[in-house]
């Protein structure tokens, strides 16, 4: 699904004449992992609590109707639903625009916190949360602004966050439900910190599901952390991927966690 470009490829003529068709999409190949991971058919509610710019989001769509195939009907009929969020009106508006370009329109699309919403009972069978993140994993020694910003504080506001959209993703995961947490950052405390946090508060609701992956040898990874500080995790956040930041690979965190039983709220 993806061609490699340099750079200075993806600004010549001719490639910006078809990003802008909407015939391919820019899109870094750690993140392209994260929907390839959750696996979406066709038939199942999904949702994208934090969908914006789209594109795992179109990716998603994507794959629920290549997966569908020539299915009958009656299947046809049945197709499920991609449901995506976004909390910040001119990322919204973004997300709506690349859906549109990418031939997905018929996704639903919420302004809205994620933290808050409500679909009237409905539950999801998988849900991705690619989470706010301190960004970590796309730093460059060789880009001052790409770390201009960060700061402990900053890793501290977005853990915060986390923890809250984790929470509210398990409370609208149906029983044996998927959830898949991606961050494009470095930090323990958004990372192996945030899912040890989570399987605590849930009591048991969830548990953590080794990463499968054909391919994955060619990936360079590295162990996730089992301690940080003064803190220990959960033994079976070692199943969870660490993408080392490379040449071709921004850093990435991913966890896979299943819903074992109905989640009461507390």
């Amino acid at each position: 699904d993806a061609f490699i470009l340099d750079r200075k490829d993806s600004q010549q003529p001719q490639v910006r004449e078809l990003i802008e068709k909407g015939l391919i999409y820019p899109q870094s190949l750690s993140s392209m992992l994260v929907p390839l991971l959750l696996g979406p058919k066709s038939g199942e509610y999904i949702l994208d609590m934090c969908a914006a710019p789209g594109s795992k989001a179109s990716q998603i769509f994507a794959l629920m109707k290549g997966e569908q195939g020539e299915q009958s009907e009656q299947s046809e009929r049945n197709e499920g639903q991609l449901t995506c969020l976004e909390s910040v009106r001119k990322r919204f508006y973004k997300l709506k625009a690349v859906l549109s370009l990418l031939g997905a329109s018929s996704v639903t699309c919420c302004l809205t916190d994620a933290r808050k919403f409500d679909p009237k009972m409905q539950v999801f069978d998988k849900i991705l949360l690619d989470a706010p993140c301190s960004a970590e994993g796309r730093f460059s020694l060789k880009e001052s602004k790409s770390f201009a910003f960060w700061s402990i504080r900053k890793i501290h506001e977005m853990a915060y966050k986390q923890k809250g959209l984790l929470l509210h993703a398990s409370r609208l995961l149906k029983p044996e439900g998927r959830l898949i947490y991606s961050t494009c950052t470095l930090a323990p405390e958004e990372n192996e910190e945030a899912i040890d946090w989570l399987l605590r508060k849930t009591g048991g609701a969830l548990s953590v599901v080794p990463l499968k992956f054909k391919g994955f040898g060619d990936i360079a990874t590295y162990p996730c952390l089992t301690q940080w500080g003064k803190k220990t995790y959960h033994a079976s956040i070692r199943e969870c991927l660490r993408i080392c930041p490379t040449r071709e690979m921004e850093g990435f965190f991913i966890a896979q966690l299943q819903k074992v039983s109905s989640f009461v709220r507390s």
